[in-house]
């Protein structure tokens, strides 16, 4: 996969949405309460809380956005650009951020870590019985490849296959 391209190949929907938040490609988004486009902004818990569509922000190459590009938000004038944004359809391969601090086998499954990065699906015990649970509504990619971000001081995008 080209590192100049967030989700391909494969199939995928586009949209935009103008952004609540700063956003860069490769992070994992959400709409905001207000329609707005931010970073997803929940991990999971036992309280039912972290569940994610596999929603990714995108470079847009039409509006000169390249995965390196950030789509601003201006606060004090509560105005943000368009965000581009992909539904990549399962099996299909998207460079994501991934949360620091993680050493990730491949195969590993992935959830949001509530800043717009994925992390190792956590394994919640909903039971309270000892028993790892995986959630599909918590799962929204695959690890691709082996990846190591223990000692990065900032998240990093990697490829990950959407589930």
């Amino acid at each position: 996969m080209s590192n100049q391209i967030i989700i391909g190949p494969g199939d995928y929907q586009t949209d935009e949405r103008e952004v609540g938040a700063d956003v860069n490609p490769g992070e994992l988004v959400e709409f905001a309460a207000d329609g707005r486009l931010q970073p997803h902004s929940s991990a999971p818990d036992l309280n039912g809380n972290g569940s994610a569509t596999p929603r990714f922000a995108v470079e847009a190459r039409e509006v000169g956005k390249t995965i390196d590009d950030t789509y601003s938000y201006d606060g004090s004038a509560d105005e943000g650009e368009n965000g581009h944004f992909g539904y990549p359809a399962r099996g299909t391969p998207v460079q994501a951020y991934i949360a620091t601090g993680h050493s990730i086998d491949p195969g590993t499954p992935l959830e949001s870590a509530g800043d717009g990065t994925l992390q190792p699906h956590s394994g919640l015990d909903p039971a309270g019985d000892g028993t790892d649970t995986i959630a599909d509504d918590l799962v929204v990619a695959y690890a691709n490849e082996a990846i190591d971000t223990t000692g990065d001081a900032d998240p990093s995008r990697h490829e990950v296959i959407s589930a």
